[in-house]
């Protein structure tokens, strides 16, 4: 009898290894039940065959990553720098356009915001170069007579400083946040409210939205001029704009910042 352990060969009735001491029956026993169990080595590879792509040691065809990035590129769900990336890549490529006109522009930015960034109202405005006054240019969202409210209005510089006529707590150079408990609308603005019947609303949570509540987000020129501004109300989910996504504007603000001085905004749009 050969023993399973070490080889030696015993003599046929003997009941363990003379050799290494080994009793035959536990021997017997470990022997079968290391039969039963598959290899290390051969599980791995069955691993491998079913798991080449989420086990990272192991190998995987270059196809795999391809169609990954693809499907997740078309179909993946965009988080807020993507949308950021997306809105921006979307005014430039506006701004390639050699025919297109400021207010067109300023147009499709505003509804590039909306959208890429679920704001639920988006208004940009501009400095008159003719009378040094500014209006509101583009508008997203907002009920038509509430638009043409907006519309009539008209500001001075002095309007978008601290201190001026409207109450705000200013993020930064570029954002000024306004809420509604701080009646942030001036008198004969009262025609502006896109949804009068839901001021004086009660805030839930320190993210939620209510009506009265926005954001001015300053475009700037040469020398930090102020010549325009993006105002965004709260999102469709009724959260204010959280960080990140007023970081994005400011970086769209300073975009248009460039392209309203190389379509000649300075000679005047109006």
């Amino acid at each position: 009898m050969r023993c399973l352990i070490c080889g030696a060969v015993n003599e046929d009735i003997a009941a363990k290894c003379k050799s290494c001491g080994e009793s035959f029956k536990p021997s017997m026993s470990r022997y079968a039940e290391s039969r039963a169990k598959p290899s290390v080595r051969s599980d791995h590879s069955a691993f491998n065959s079913r798991h080449a792509i989420t086990n990272p040691m192991a190998a995987v065809h270059h196809h795999d990553i391809a169609r990954k990035w693809k499907f997740e590129y078309s179909y993946g769900a965009p988080d807020q720098t993507i949308k950021g990336l997306e809105a921006i890549t979307g005014i430039l490529s506006h701004i390639e356009k050699p025919h297109i006109d400021l207010r067109t522009l300023l147009n499709d930015t505003a509804t590039l915001i909306s959208k890429h960034f679920g704001i639920r109202e988006v208004t940009i405005g501009l400095k008159d170069k003719k009378d040094g006054l500014f209006r509101y240019i583009s508008m997203v969202g907002l009920r038509e007579d509430a638009e043409q409210a907006l519309r009539r209005l008209a500001y001075t510089v002095d309007d978008f400083r601290p201190g001026g006529r409207y109450k705000g707590t200013s993020l930064g150079k570029f954002s000024t946040l306004f809420l509604a408990e701080d009646n942030p609308y001036a008198e004969g603005e009262e025609d502006t409210y896109s949804h009068p019947v839901l001021l004086g609303s009660r805030r839930k949570s320190l993210t939620e939205s209510i009506e009265g509540d926005y954001i001015d987000v300053m475009i700037f020129g040469k020398g930090d001029e102020i010549i325009g501004w993006i105002e965004v109300s709260g999102t469709r989910a009724g959260k204010i704009p959280d960080i990140l996504t007023i970081r994005w504007i400011e970086a769209i603000s300073k975009i248009l910042s460039v392209a309203i001085f190389c379509k000649g905004h300075r000679e005047g749009l109006r």
